[in-house]
């Protein structure tokens, strides 16, 4: 996908959306490969997005988990 497709898909801004992208490469962003026009790997920056987020499971197949406290359902 182009900068502007990933941009709509995440609600940002597209004319926010490079340096975004520019910030989270120093982290490990799917950078654009210009074999492919300049385009990123969606399902790349889809599994970067969610580790970062901690919805994405790790190598040994553990989901992050910070409890907070006991539940209270009342």
């Amino acid at each position: 996908m182009d900068d502007k497709e990933i941009a709509s898909r995440l609600g940002v801004k597209a004319n926010l959306f490079p340096a975004i992208a520019q910030t989270l490469e120093k982290d490990g962003f799917p950078r654009r490969d210009p074999l492919f026009e300049d385009k990123r790997y969606w399902p790349a920056c889809r599994s970067y997005l969610d580790r970062r987020q901690g919805v994405r499971q790790d190598n040994d197949g553990a989901l992050p988990l910070n409890p907070d406290g006991k539940e209270n359902w009342t």
